[in-house]
């Protein structure tokens, strides 16, 4: 009888030891991309079903975030500069958007619109720059969620001095410690980080990675990751009982994260979560807040050259650069994709996957000594794709001919002169140097080229 007593004592405090569930759910470098593919759903889908899902797991539970990448990498969002997606996320009810690199493109101007029309908390501890924060606490099923934002910290490697346009960037360690002081004070149930980074340390970048830090900060239960276009579901960081989830890339699904806590303790018991991929299906079927339009393709060239070679494509960025900048003494430009177009009806979707970023002219004075090591080390990075070419042909002898101390000006892709992500050390330290009085331009390439094929392959 007594023992009957205890085993049933013990049945009911399990009953009322009831365990209290919260969910994140997340997506990532969705790269503007309004339409979907025979494989791929495309964000409407994606972020219209994880609003569904949030509605069915309860929304007093749930928590939406977007770790970056978001506005730019289609057509549509190069027309529209991102405002589709924002509306997407609004539409949504997201509650967190992290910033990721692409999400700088547009401009200081634009980010700053698309941040004050996004009715959820942009997050991002590592950025100064208006209506910006550090962290958000929020209020789920009776649990305080701490979700702290981190952008990647690396702009400077992709963008020409990106504190010009006002954007200033911080290390993560130093950010997340500033955050964290005043967080804690708020006494969180949990602690996620959202950061658009990848897992692994990049030599080039000078990253450690993201191992490092769930070693030295073990208090972040669950760290929401980007960038790299990987799909990770639950992985533990550094040995520290740490997880790391990335939802892949391009719209093919989300991520639901489970947090499981004792209710009595409110300690996090335990984290698991799965990838809910989603099926390209006609966006005519979203509801009318999830219907993006597309963008207009109209045709810019009957007799553009079938399959080009990335040299003859290379050649036709430093001729329109040229065109643009007649008195550059010559161009450093190479072939930004794999993609070649198959046919000489050349259209602007056809141009986009040519030129799908918004890189925009530099102008740099060089010497001798530099425009030698330039060509060193472009020849040293062959394996990026990154061909250095010149257009008109330079004949080093003339052009140097009084001294080689003398600094000419050359045009560059404000990327590559930024560095190309860690990958031309050599010309971002040259580009850097105040000798060079580099100018980055308002000349958007892609205007650029278009304007050119219109003229050249009518």
């Amino acid at each position: 009888m007594f023992r009957a007593f205890i085993y049933l004592l013990f049945l009911f405090s399990g009953f009322f030891l009831s365990a209290g569930e919260v969910f994140i759910l997340q997506t990532t470098d969705l790269h503007g991309i309004v339409h979907n593919t025979k494989n791929i759903a495309g964000a409407p889908s994606v972020i219209y079903s994880a609003a569904k899902d949030a509605t069915r797991l309860g929304r007093d539970k749930t928590i939406l975030v977007d770790c970056g990448d978001l506005l730019q990498g289609s057509l549509e969002s190069a027309d529209n500069k991102g405002e589709d997606m924002i509306n997407l996320l609004n539409a949504a009810r997201y509650d967190v958007w992290v910033p990721g690199n692409h999400d700088f493109e547009f401009g200081s101007k634009v980010l700053s619109e698309r941040i004050k029309f996004f009715r959820g908390a942009t997050l991002a501890a590592n950025l100064h720059f208006p209506n910006v924060g550090s962290y958000r606490i929020f209020q789920k099923n009776g649990y305080r969620i701490a979700v702290i934002g981190m952008t990647n910290p690396h702009l400077h490697q992709w963008f020409f001095h990106p504190e010009e346009e006002g954007f200033h960037i911080l290390p993560v360690e130093i950010s997340y410690r500033r955050a964290l002081q005043f967080l804690l004070r708020e006494k969180p149930d949990a602690i996620i980080l959202a950061i658009h980074s990848g897992i692994y340390p990049s030599k080039r970048l000078d990253d450690r990675g993201l191992n490092v830090f769930a070693r030295r900060h073990p208090e972040v239960k669950i760290i929401l990751g980007g960038h790299t276009h990987e799909k990770v579901v639950c992985k533990e960081l550094g040995g520290a009982k740490v997880y790391y989830f990335q939802a892949g890339a391009h719209g093919g699904g989300y991520l639901r994260i489970r947090l499981n806590f004792d209710d009595n303790t409110r300690k996090l018991l335990e984290v698991s979560g799965e990838y809910v991929p989603v099926a390209p299906k006609d966006h005519s079927e979203l509801p009318k807040a999830f219907r993006p339009q597309k963008a207009e393709v109209p045709l810019l060239a009957r007799n553009f050259p079938v399959n080009p070679s990335r040299e003859k494509l290379a050649e036709m960025f430093g001729k329109a650069i040229v065109k643009a900048h007649p008195h550059v003494k010559g161009v450093f430009h190479g072939a930004l994709t794999t993609y070649r177009p198959r046919t000489k009806f050349l259209n602007r979707l056809h141009l986009f996957r040519i030129c799908p970023f918004e890189n925009r002219v530099l102008i740099a004075n060089i010497n001798l000594q530099e425009w030698n090591a330039i060509l060193k080390e472009q020849k040293e990075a062959e394996k990026y794709g990154m061909k250095q070419l010149f257009f008109p042909e330079v004949d080093v002898k003339v052009l140097w001919a009084s001294s080689p101390h003398d600094r000419f000006p050359f045009a560059f892709n404000s990327y590559a002169a930024s560095g190309a992500g860690g990958r031309f050390p050599v010309l971002k330290a040259i580009i850097d140097n105040p000798a060079a009085r580099a100018v980055l331009t308002r000349s958007r390439i892609f205007d650029l080229m278009e304007t050119y094929i219109k003229e050249v392959y009518k």
